[in-house]
């Protein structure tokens, strides 16, 4: 593992969030030690720097490197490419990506995965034993936030209770 990782990851973030007046190359450039490391967090935060081309060149960039960081076990990324591929039209495949990172204890994965569950959508049938299971599984798990990183918030599950 890179030894400054966690202080690049940490600028490279705000280099995205607030760096308005660095292009993207700039940008590419704080990651670039951990890109040629083969980090798959790195990786997902190359995928959220703004570029300028086709949708179709973008989704290629987004999937490819997404795909990437999936390949070098960044779990979170797991769950991100699942919710590209429902956006794409392709739930049932999703959906299998879903439980995969399900397995890994992907906070995302699993809220999402209770969620399907409980309202019976997504070809998920409502079962809301297996709901409470997936949702108390992701309670316990951080939250990831690609431009954040790792946190817990507990507020996601208070507005979903209210409902």
């Amino acid at each position: 593992m890179y030894k400054n990782r966690d202080a690049i990851l940490q600028r490279a973030r705000m280099a995205i969030n607030y760096g308005c007046n660095l292009s993207r190359r700039q940008k590419k450039k704080i990651l670039q030690p951990l890109l040629d490391a083969g980090d798959g967090e790195a990786f997902m935060l190359y995928c959220t720097i703004p570029r300028y081309s086709t949708d179709k060149n973008m989704d290629h960039f987004y999937l490819k490197n997404l795909k990437r960081a999936c390949a070098l076990g960044f779990k979170p990324a797991l769950s991100m490419l699942a919710l590209y591929y429902y956006d794409e039209g392709y739930t049932t495949k999703a959906v299998e990506m879903l439980h995969q990172a399900a397995e890994l204890n992907d906070f995302e994965a699993l809220r999402i995965l209770g969620l399907s569950y409980e309202l019976g959508i997504d070809g998920c049938p409502k079962d809301p034993e297996r709901a409470a299971y997936y949702k108390e599984r992701a309670r316990a798990q951080p939250k990831y936030d690609v431009l954040i990183g790792y946190h817990y918030d507990k507020e996601d599950w208070e507005i979903e209770q209210t409902h």
